[in-house]
C-alpha cells in the first residue's frame, strides 16, 4: 500500500494566527496532516464543521473544500506536514476516510516536526532526504496512533490509544492499572477488556513487555550496566529485569548482550 502516492514530495510548515484568524475556502490538493500547538480551530470540510483542539491533529484529504476559523480568544499556533499533489490509490483513500477526525498530537510528532522544519529549504541532497524521512515519520506516527495498518478494520479506540501512549512515553515511571485507567478516562476493567480485544494482552502485560523491549535495545546499543538498564526502564531491581528478559527473549541479559555484540 503506497501511503503517499508515487514519488512523493513533502513540506512542513508552522504558522501563528491572531485571534479571529481564518483561512479559505480552498480545495485541498495535498495529503495534509494539520496539528494544533496552542489555540484551536473549526474546520469546515465539504460543508461539515469539525473542531480541532489544542494538542490534536487531523488528516486532510485531497479534493475536499476546506475553510478554517481559528480561536476568537487566543492566538492559534498550528503546523502541518503534507505530501504534495499525491496520486493516491482508491483503497488508500478509503482507508484514510475511515480514520477518526482527530487524534492526539503526540510529543514524538512534535519532536519530529521541530527537527524537520529547519530543513524545508535545504538544497543539499542528504538534508532533503532527511527532511522527507522525518516528514514520513510524522505521518506514520499519526497513523500508528490510529492503529492504521495493524490489520484492524477500525482504528484503535481513543481510551486505548491514550493508555498505550502513556506506557510508551512514560515506561520508566511508576505505573499501575489505576493510573492508566485515569489517563484513558475509563474504568480499570474496561481498559483491560479493550487491551484484550484489540492488542490481545492486558495493560500491565503491555507495560512490562514495553519495558523489556526498550531494555533490550539499551543492552544492544549502549554500554550501560545491566543494573542501569533495569532502573532506566522502570524495573525496581536488576533481578526482576533479568527474569523478564529471559522470559520474553529466551536468555538472560548478559547472554543476550553477548549474542547481540557477537562476542563470546
Amino acid at each position: 500500500m503506497n501511503l503517499f502516492g508515487a514519488n512523493p514530495r513533502f513540506y512542513i510548515g508552522d504558522f501563528i494566527y491572531n485571534k479571529h484568524g481564518s483561512c479559505g475556502p480552498r480545495i485541498q490538493k495535498n495529503l495534509q496532516l494539520v496539528y494544533i500547538f496552542e489555540g484551536d480551530a473549526i474546520i469546515r470540510i465539504s460543508g461539515k464543521e469539525h473542531y480541532l483542539g489544542p494538542r490534536e491533529a487531523t488528516l486532510l484529504l485531497p479534493g475536499r473544500e476546506e475553510y478554517f476559523t481559528f480561536s476568537k480568544k487566543v492566538k492559534t499556533r498550528h503546523g502541518w506536514c503534507e505530501s504534495i499533489n499525491p496520486q493516491l490509490e482508491k483503497s488508500v483513500m478509503r482507508a484514510y476516510e475511515r480514520l477518526p477526525f482527530s487524534l492526539p498530537f503526540t510529543a514524538q510528532m512534535e519532536r519530529l516536526a521541530a527537527r524537520a522544519l529547519p530543513l524545508n529549504h535545504e538544497v543539499r541532497v542528504s538534508q532533503r532526504r532527511l527532511h522527507d524521512v522525518l516528514a514520513q515519520a510524522i505521518f506514520l506516527e499519526f497513523l500508528s496512533r490510529a492503529g492504521f495498518g495493524d490489520g484492524q478494520e477500525q482504528p484503535l479506540p481513543e481510551p486505548l490509544r491514550r493508555a498505550r501512549e502513556q506506557i510508551e512515553t512514560g515506561y520508566a515511571a511508576p505505573c499501575d492499572l489505576a493510573m492508566l485507567a485515569k489517563v484513558a478516562g475509563v474504568t480499570g476493567p474496561h481498559l483491560i477488556r479493550l487491551f484484550r480485544k484489540h492488542l490481545e494482552t492486558t495493560p500491565i502485560e503491555f507495560l512490562w513487555k514495553t519495558r523489556v523491549e526498550i531494555g533490550a535495545r539499551l543492552l544492544k546499543e549502549t554500554g550501560l550496566s545491566i543494573s542501569e538498564v533495569a532502573y532506566r526502564t522502570g524495573f525496581q531491581n536488576p533481578y526482576h529485569f533479568s527474569r523478564l528478559v529471559k522470559k520474553h527473549l529466551g536468555e538472560p541479559p548478559r547472554a543476550y548482550r553477548r549474542s547481540a555484540w557477537g562476542v563470546e
